[in-house]
């Protein structure tokens, strides 16, 4: 026999093959007996985009993934080698580029003489079920589903003799043993007895020549096990013509698909879908689905919440955002967006400020394109949630959180002025005096914080400062007047202050004696002033002593200069008398003592809040040779001295209790002053026309204040 008569009849042999596979929807294809691809199904070619031609060509490697062709080349190998068949699972590469997992089973297709001549494939494509098994195992804890893949048998009935012929995969599914004849009998026993009559009506149309059915049909067999499993089957009729011209059924072939698990997985997908929208509905999340049109987008779909949120109806949907009384300029940046998203392909999260005709929120959303609509147009869902008190609690932390970073820095800043100042003959005193001024320093604060820094009450801070000299006579001590809050600053220099004439009363005066008295009272005057009065009753003559020590230096720099007060010190016949008055108020700023009788060869304002930070400063800038010539306390009381003088320099606390000097500060440089900030903020944050001026981090270091001098082109010593 010629080769191209044996070719002629290998064709004609695997002619019903062809015919059955060139409509299934499965990638199907036939080899010749080497496994060189000799023809392919309909499925294939458009998966692939390749005909048995192009792969004889270019060969089948660029179908595959490199990292596993080699595997799949050696177990074709032993497949073509065992001449039986065989399944495995790899991925094939779309024309799109995209490689997805596919069944691949192969069947050796014999001869009479048992020699294969041609091997049978087909591709079943696993990655929807991959994707709904993925899905219900997210959506369902711990629920078991059977997953196992879709499986094809291969069946070719001869109507003209009643047998069949089954593949290996299309026996195991009905549980036919592997090898032996089959009858029509056979078959007919396995089917479920309840679908007999549809399958054998189904059969009867697919062999009519009227009708030629190729409808799928599903059906129940029962193993000879008693295990009954739902089957697909998917079958075509080979019909000849005889010589009388009546065309009939020969052969009846088809495919086989056990699809139990499938069945019951779109059962339970079903049930799961319904749970599904009953938590859509439910959830207080906003969910939606959009079309992009030509000039808006459209809700096609939106649940409870999200209908709420736009004062609709319960059940509302296919409404536009038109319709939502969102503004037109906030609607085309969202549709922009929107087709931002799509076109991108992937989904975007994100945090955004959303008004909607509802008033400003902030929000956190998932938007996801989808598939394009009916009319092609631009499809994306998303999820989101309001987080608008989220945001207003993380603004408020992050203010807090710099007050708390001011507050540490101020805190640190008249630490350092208070260690600056101590004045002591031995290491030992300036450790003890040190500490007893931060201890004073610590309860200021404590009362502070106590009262959210809104004030320090009077009374009680001299109470505590006078506690400890009260133990075993409390009578020794006596303390009067009205309820009476100090602001933050004042507090901290009342409290040194009487920190210091206790700690000078316990050394030298009332309180270093048994019997002696101290006797602290404070009123209102009529013009408003604070007046406080520390009287000491002592049995012998107050110790008179030259020096002039710190708690004299914040009598005169912290009263007098920096809180507009006064303050007089007598001694009398029982003892020691000190009284102290602070103008309160919009009275404070015109107390300001302008020293203008002093003229030094650099003019400096100095202004700063917190009264030790500022003696600090002061004697920064004496140790490099600078003399400040005025110091402010207040925003009005900086403004009243710069009003009337010019400055050479400025050294200005950035944040002047609560109020910005930075208009202060551009007035100043307009007049020709060098201008310093200082401040205890991390950052300054300063508007671009003061970007030049030098900024100084509390507490402020001598080579910073140096530098930052240098940088004005000011000597320093």
């Amino acid at each position: 026999m010629s080769t191209n008569s044996s070719t002629r009849e290998a064709n004609e042999a695997d002619l019903p093959f062809r015919q059955v596979a060139q409509d299934l929807p499965t990638p199907c294809w036939i080899s010749d007996e080497e496994g060189s691809i000799i023809w392919v199904n309909a499925a294939w070619l458009a998966y692939t985009g390749l005909d048995a031609a192009a792969i004889r060509e270019s060969g089948l490697a660029q179908l595959h993934d490199p990292a596993i062709y080699p595997k799949v080349q050696q177990r074709w190998g032993e497949v073509k080698a065992a001449r039986q068949p065989a399944e495995m699972v790899f991925p094939l590469k779309g024309r799109d580029g995209l490689l997805r997992p596919f069944l691949t089973r192969v069947v050796p297709l014999r001869d009479v003489n048992g020699i294969v001549t041609r091997w049978f494939g087909t591709n079943t494509d696993v990655s929807e079920q991959s994707k709904i098994e993925a899905e219900l195992r997210e959506s369902q804890q711990r629920l078991e589903l059977a997953t196992e893949a879709a499986e094809l048998g291969i069946w070719d009935w001869n109507v003209l003799d009643g047998t069949f012929i089954y593949s290996p995969r299309a026996r195991t599914i009905c549980g036919f043993p592997p090898a032996g004849p089959l009858t029509y009998e056979d078959v007919v026993r396995v089917t479920h007895p309840d679908d007999y009559p549809n399958t054998s009506a189904m059969a009867q149309r697919a062999l009519d020549p009227a009708i030629k059915s190729v409808e799928r049909y599903r059906y129940r067999i029962v193993r000879p096990d008693g295990v009954v499993r739902i089957v697909e089957a998917h079958g075509r009729a080979v019909f000849e013509t005889s010589l009388d011209g009546e065309e009939r059924a020969t052969r009846y072939v088809g495919t086989l698909l056990d699809v139990t698990e499938v069945t019951e997985l779109q059962q339970a997908s079903r049930e799961t879908e319904a749970i599904l929208n009953s938590l859509f509905d439910a959830s207080e999340l906003y969910i939606a689905v959009l079309e992009v049109t030509e000039d808006s987008f459209h809700y096609i779909l939106a649940n409870r919440a999200t209908t709420e949120f736009y004062d609709l109806p319960p059940g509302a949907a296919d409404f536009d955002a038109c319709d939502t009384g969102m503004s037109p300029a906030e609607r085309t940046q969202w549709r922009d967006t929107l087709l931002a998203i799509w076109e991108s392909g992937a989904p975007r999260t994100m945090e955004y400020a959303f008004d909607g005709g509802k008033g400003a929120g902030w929000y956190i959303g998932t938007y996801t394109p989808l598939p394009p609509g009916p009319q092609n147009r631009p499809r994306i869902s998303f999820v989101v949630i309001d987080v608008s008190e989220r945001k207003r609690a993380e603004e408020r932390q992050t203010l807090l959180m710099r007050e708390v970073d001011h507050r540490a820095k101020n805190a640190l800043a008249v630490a350092q002025a208070i260690v600056q100042l101590t004045q002591a003959e031995t290491v030992d005193a300036f450790r003890q005096a040190a500490k007893g001024r931060m201890a004073t320093l610590a309860r200021v604060h404590t009362l502070l914080a106590e009262e959210r820094w809104a004030g320090a009450d009077l009374g009680r801070l001299v109470r505590e400062e006078l506690e400890p000299y009260a133990v075993d006579r409390p009578s020794r001590t006596r303390v009067e007047g009205p309820a009476f809050a100090l602001s933050p600053a004042v507090a901290q220099t009342i409290g040194l202050v009487l920190h210091e004439l206790a700690t000078n009363a316990a050394k030298h005066g009332a309180l270093s004696h048994f019997e002696g008295e101290v006797h602290v009272a404070w009123r209102v005057s009529d013009t408003g002033d604070l007046e406080i009065v520390w009287r000491e009753k002592s049995p012998v003559p107050p110790f008179q002593h030259g020096r002039r020590g710190f708690g004299f230096t914040m009598l005169e720099q912290s009263i007098e200069k920096q809180l507009g007060g006064r303050w007089r010190i007598d001694s009398t016949n029982e003892g020691f008398v000190c009284m102290i008055t602070l103008p309160q108020g919009d009275t404070a700023s015109n107390q300001v003592q302008d020293p203008a009788a002093a003229s030094p060869t650099l003019q400096v304002l100095l202004v700063e809040d917190e009264p030790l930070i500022a003696l600090g400063l002061e004697q920064e800038l004496a140790e490099l040779g600078i003399s400040v010539t005025s110091v402010a306390g207040r925003l009005a009381e900086a403004e009243y001295l710069s009003s009337g003088r010019r400055y050479d320099l400025a050294v200005l606390d950035l944040n002047l209790a609560g109020a910005s000097t930075v208009d202060l500060a551009r007035r100043l440089c307009d007049a020709g002053t060098r201008v310093i900030f200082c401040t205890g903020y991390q950052a300054a944050n300063l508007p671009p026309d003061l970007s030049v001026v030098p900024v100084l981090t509390k507490p402020v270091q001598e080579r910073d204040l140096r530098e930052a001098l240098w940088k004005l082109q000011i000597t320093t010593a």
